[in-house]
């Protein structure tokens, strides 16, 4: 069985958090034990404790750090990799390798571009192009097709205004960005 491994949260955005928090490779946090001063001048022992984790709207595991009264939410995977994994590369985004964004384990987060991580979310279902129908156009085919013969003879926005939708769409029709596989 594998070993949990706990080191310290040093320097996160110019805030040293080293003595206060420490993360573990299996994408725990937790905050050390510590004496901390009342506003009313008295001081009070906080236990060490694993802190709970909040669920981002888009899903990342994310948690509130505490220094001299003032808290600020980070992504776990963040704290986790920049902790544990080396960047010599300098690339600026976290993958979970698995596509699970709670999994926030070492083993599970790698450094990568940009467009690393773009393409290993088409290449695991976890983004898709959609066109067509099931892009969620309120255009049927047959309407496109028509579009399309369209182009050139009549201008966007008169076809907007026909069609009633924006005129991107109707650009996005003629240039091939949706509805590539309507042949005219």
């Amino acid at each position: 069985m594998e070993e949990e491994i706990w080191k310290d949260v040093e320097n996160i955005k110019d805030i040293n958090y080293e003595g206060l928090y420490q993360v573990s490779t299996f994408g725990r946090v937790k905050g050390l034990e510590r004496v901390v001063k009342h506003s009313r001048g008295g001081v009070q022992t906080i236990p060490e404790r694993i802190l709970a984790l909040q669920i981002s709207k888009n899903g990342y595991v994310r948690v509130e750090l505490n220094k001299d009264g003032k808290g600020i939410k980070y992504l776990v995977h963040r704290l986790i990799a920049q902790t544990f994994i080396s960047n010599p590369d300098n690339k600026p985004c976290i993958n979970h390798i698995s596509g699970v964004k709670t999994d926030n384990s070492v083993r599970n987060l790698e450094f990568c571009f940009h467009i690393e991580n773009t393409n290993h979310a088409f290449k695991t279902g976890l983004m898709y192009g959609r066109k067509g129908v099931e892009h969620d156009h309120k255009l049927p085919e047959y309407r496109v097709r028509i579009i399309k013969k369209l182009k050139g003879i009549k201008s966007n926005s008169e076809l907007a205004l026909y069609f009633k939708v924006c005129h991107q769409n109707i650009s996005c029709i003629q240039t091939g960005k949706s509805w590539q596989h309507a042949t005219i």
